[in-house]
C-alpha cells in the first residue's frame, strides 16, 4: 500500500508510481526513489510517501498481475 502527498502526484501519475515501487527491492528503497523521482521531475509541493509492504514484498510475480489502484474516487484493477 502506498500513500503519497500531492507533491508526488503532481508530477507522477499512478502508473509511474506503481512501476517505480515495483522496481525496488524493499519499501525503504521505494520511498527514497519515489520522492527523489518526484523532486527530479520538478515537484514544487512537499513530497512525502509512506509505503506499507504487507510482508509479501519480493515473493509475488507482479509481471503477470496488474496492480489494484485507488485514486480520486476510482477503483479499478489494472490499466484502463
Amino acid at each position: 500500500m502506498a500513500l503519497t502527498t500531492d507533491g508526488v502526484h503532481g508530477v507522477l501519475n499512478n502508473d509511474e508510481i506503481v512501476r517505480t515501487i515495483l522496481s525496488c527491492v524493499d519499501a525503504h528503497e521505494a520511498v527514497r526513489l519515489l520522492t527523489d523521482q518526484a523532486l527530479m521531475y520538478g515537484a514544487t509541493d512537499n513530497c512525502t510517501a509512506l509505503i506499507v509492504p504487507f510482508g509479501a514484498w519480493g515473493k509475488f510475480d507482479f509481471a503477470s498481475t496488474k496492480p489494484l489502484i485507488f485514486s480520486r474516487g476510482h477503483c479499478y484493477f489494472g490499466n484502463r
